[in-house]
């Protein structure tokens, strides 16, 4: 949505820099306000490499509860907690990561 706001070009776009509408625009809040309407093939490689992305996301981060906050290979990763662990373990120890739910 918020994407879609900011950098969509609708047909209703009345801007004194529109040149060319229904395109995404490259940039926003550039100091050359009519660079923000160029028709540039940049977003071309973010629409492509999107899918890449949320097939990561549904490989990796996706669980039957929901989604995971930090990819399980990471090193600060710590998929259960112990709120009795009095051990020197930071990311366990007294409960660290009781916020992350159990997995």
């Amino acid at each position: 949505e918020n994407f879609e706001k900011e950098f969509w070009i609708d047909e209703s776009n009345s801007s004194q820099f529109v040149n060319r509408k229904q395109i995404y625009k490259d940039t926003i809040n550039s100091t050359l306000q009519w660079t923000n309407y160029q028709l540039r093939p940049n977003f071309l490689i973010a629409a492509v490499i999107v899918w890449l992305a949320l097939k990561q996301v549904e490989t990796i981060l996706l669980g039957k509860y929901g989604i995971k906050t930090l990819d399980p290979s990471d090193y600060n990763y710590v998929g259960d907690y112990v709120n009795d662990d009095d051990s020197y373990d930071f990311k366990r120890a007294h409960g660290f990561n009781y916020h992350n739910g159990p997995e």
